[in-house]
């Protein structure tokens, strides 16, 4: 599903996260939702296309001191082409969803050993692990889910589910962070973010956040196209929560583009916006 979703031209910048959680606590799991609406054209050749994209990611954080590790629940994809909606899908560990041909739906139970590595390698299993140090400072991090889930980290998954979780550095009114956002493929961009605190009530504090990541040469794998100059500007607000030591809620908006080239000429281009909103859904 990502796969089909990511190499589409026009929506190779659908979906994308911001580095990990910080502060070390007792043992808790976070649950999350993030949503990605995206309306983009993209040009090649004399002609434009319009996309429209709407991406939802529902994942978990385990927090034990400093260690967080990461799993997915599910992640469904929407696509408008010009107008047209050309792609609707759901993917969980129950199966893959196709909800324009629900011929082309496949549950775990009929799934081929590719899919079903997938879903039981990508889905309710433990998939990323990230250590931090008591500043909430990113000291390691590994991907540890199985092998069959790898189409899923390639397309940006690990990232788009990190895209909210920027380090908060509580003796501090203004900070940044390292951050990437995925561009599909086993791409992204690079860059910082400038976080500054805002307004405090009872144990939510508001955060400003804004930054600029690019990328100045991608080849996607088995592409003939070369994408340069990726840029994401961004600019939104985090609100976290000292009860849960990470963001509960925000929205951050980002503009995207890029241009295309084949054979060392350039051919066409994208460019966008992505609206991004982030919701906590509850502690386990």
């Amino acid at each position: 599903m990502m796969t089909r979703f990511t190499r589409i031209p026009g929506c190779l910048l659908a979906a994308w996260l911001l580095c990990a959680p910080s502060g070390a606590m007792a043992a808790v799991t976070n649950k999350y939702r993030v949503t990605m609406e995206s309306a983009g054209t993209a040009s090649a050749q004399g002609q434009s296309t319009t996309v429209k994209t709407s991406t939802r990611i529902d994942y978990k954080w385990a927090q034990s001191g400093y260690d967080r590790t990461l799993s997915f629940t599910d992640v469904s994809v929407r696509v408008e082409m010009n107008g047209n909606l050309v792609m609707d899908t759901t993917m969980s560990r129950k199966g893959s969803f196709n909800h324009l041909n629900e011929t082309q739906s496949i549950p775990l139970e009929r799934a081929n050993d590719s899919l079903r590595a997938k879903l039981t390698e990508g889905f309710e299993v433990p998939f990323h692990r990230v250590t931090v140090d008591r500043r909430g400072k990113k000291r390691r991090e590994k991907t540890i889910a199985g092998p069959g889930a790898k189409v899923l980290v390639d397309e940006g998954m690990i990232l788009n589910a990190s895209m909210a979780h920027p380090r908060f550095d509580d003796s501090s009114k203004e900070w940044t962070d390292d951050s990437r956002i995925s561009i599909g493929n086993g791409g992204h961009t690079d860059g910082k973010l400038k976080l500054k605190r805002g307004d405090t009530r009872g144990t939510q504090t508001t955060v400003q956040v804004s930054g600029f990541l690019s990328q100045k040469k991608f080849v996607p794998a088995g592409a003939a196209i070369v994408l340069k100059d990726v840029q994401h500007v961004v600019q939104g607000s985090l609100v976290y929560d000292s009860r849960f030591k990470d963001w509960v809620s925000g929205r951050l908006n980002l503009d995207f583009a890029y241009s295309m080239e084949r054979d060392g000429t350039e051919f066409g281009g994208a460019r966008g916006t992505m609206k991004v909103e982030l919701k906590h859904q509850g502690a386990e």
